[in-house]
């Protein structure tokens, strides 16, 4: 049931509904909008709408990027994390926007757009202080935040589907 037809086995299905009807992710298949592509992968672009709509970015630096065409909603979100701080570009005049997003990027995400800097414990046997997004893992897990994919792990380089972008504690 529910506005998506593609969801209805997905135990991420109450998340998917809620970030949908809050205006924060829009269905995956225009004009029709019945579907929300849970097993998608998600991008940099996407992302940086994503938390953009969700955080309510409002301020811009004008910062444009050799990758990133346009002056549209993609690349406005774009601008708007970056010059937030809460996504860095991945080389010297580029956003890499089409690169797919990991759940430690994400994390990485997450942890600077709520501003998280408390850390404790590691939850997840597969985070070393050396993995990459290990702070940012750490944060969210110290924040109550992070759930892991099963078995004590958190998957830092699988990549990110939008089904569980919201697959955080509220």
């Amino acid at each position: 049931s529910g506005r998506f037809v593609d969801h209805d086995s997905s135990r991420y299905e109450a998340a998917i509904e809620t970030v949908a009807a809050a205006g924060i992710m829009k269905p995956c298949n225009p004009p029709r909008n019945n579907r929300f592509c849970p097993g998608a992968e998600v991008d940099r672009g996407d992302m940086a709408v994503v938390i953009a709509r969700a955080f309510h970015l409002t301020a811009t630096s004008g910062v444009r990027f050799r990758d990133v065409e346009g002056t549209g909603a993609r690349a406005t979100a774009i601008d708007k994390v970056v010059t937030a701080g809460i996504a860095t570009p991945c080389e010297t005049h580029r956003f890499c926007p089409d690169a797919q997003v990991t759940r430690g990027r994400m994390a990485q995400y997450l942890s600077r757009a709520l501003g998280l800097t408390a850390t404790g414990p590691m939850p997840f046997r597969d985070v070393h202080a050396s993995t990459t997004f290990a702070s940012a893992i750490n944060r969210l897990a110290t924040a109550g935040l992070a759930i892991g994919c099963g078995d004590h792990r958190f998957a830092a380089g699988a990549l990110q589907p939008p089904g569980q972008i919201d697959r955080v504690r509220r």
